[in-house]
């Protein structure tokens, strides 16, 4: 699983630094968005949060915005019995510092 993280994440430096030769395309006064979902292919609950992301993704409908969606599979999940491929500790991780940040009290996935 490490070796498939750090392959992807090779793909994406090379293919941002292959962008950065070429000027960013003009957003005019559009303001990017950063959208994380923290989801996981065994949470029974996710997928109409992930087909909230799609949607949102796909038809931006915030004027003056661009979002840009993650939606980054948590491994917590994990234990009750389906492991999801896609999950990492870091993102698991990364949700845990958000809620530490926040005074949060714990980490969860909203049911939508």
């Amino acid at each position: 699983m490490r070796y498939i993280f750090i392959v992807l994440f090779a793909v994406a430096v090379v293919w941002v630094s292959s962008k950065a030769a070429t000027p960013p395309p003009d957003l005019g006064s559009r303001t990017p968005v950063l959208v994380e979902l923290f989801t996981s292919e065994g949470c029974s609950s996710c997928p109409p949060a992930d087909a909230l992301l799609r949607e949102l993704d796909q038809e931006q409908p915030v004027s003056g915005s661009t979002a840009i969606v993650l939606s980054e599979h948590v491994d917590y999940w994990n234990r009750i019995g389906w492991k999801d491929p896609f999950s990492s500790s870091f993102f698991s991780d990364r949700q845990n510092a958000y809620a530490a940040r926040f005074g949060l009290s714990s980490v969860y996935t909203r049911r939508w």
